[in-house]
């Protein structure tokens, strides 16, 4: 039996690091899936929780990855946007975005702040399940798996009839 390669066991490592990471964001997983039965009702809470997913898997490829670790909200955007970009920033920010809407009904836009009087004025309840979890939450999953693929094994993937 020959030893593994290299990469192999610096990304097991790696993987095995991030385990509690991946913890959190397959328990967050379970509470949305029961949120979404109530989306109506918590629509806010659905968003919130949709972006801390992200964030989690965000803090699992990054460690995968590169071995970094964020401990704050913007140096995680920061890392995000420098060493992965693409679709997969823009997923993670849009997810962002919503969830800070939907906690403080405000959000940075140019040089000050867009308010809103209710997260429905910035996302219909209707459309939470099909573009927050369906489109941004699954795509960026799918993608920062395929990046990490290690964590594919371990991760429980946004719900796949999510979009009904």
């Amino acid at each position: 039996m020959s030893a593994p390669h290299p990469n192999e066991d610096r990304s097991l490592r790696r993987l095995a690091a991030a385990r509690p990471r991946i913890e959190l964001a397959n328990k967050t997983q379970v509470v949305l899936d029961l949120l979404l039965d109530s989306i109506e009702r918590f629509p806010e809470w659905v968003a919130t929780l949709a972006f801390y997913k992200a964030l989690y898997v965000a803090d699992v490829l990054l460690l995968g990855l590169f071995d970094d670790r964020a401990n704050d909200h913007p140096s995680r955007r920061r890392l995000l946007a420098r060493k992965i970009g693409g679709s997969i920033f823009r997923n993670y920010a849009d997810l962002d975005r919503s969830s800070q809407v939907a906690r403080y009904l405000s959000v940075p836009s140019g040089s000050g702040m867009k308010v809103y009087t209710s997260f429905a004025d910035y996302l219909e309840p209707q459309k939470i399940r099909g573009e927050l979890i369906a489109r941004r939450l699954r795509d960026f999953e799918v993608e920062a798996c395929a990046m990490f693929p290690l964590m594919a094994r371990h991760l429980r993937f946004a719900c796949a009839d999510s979009a009904r």
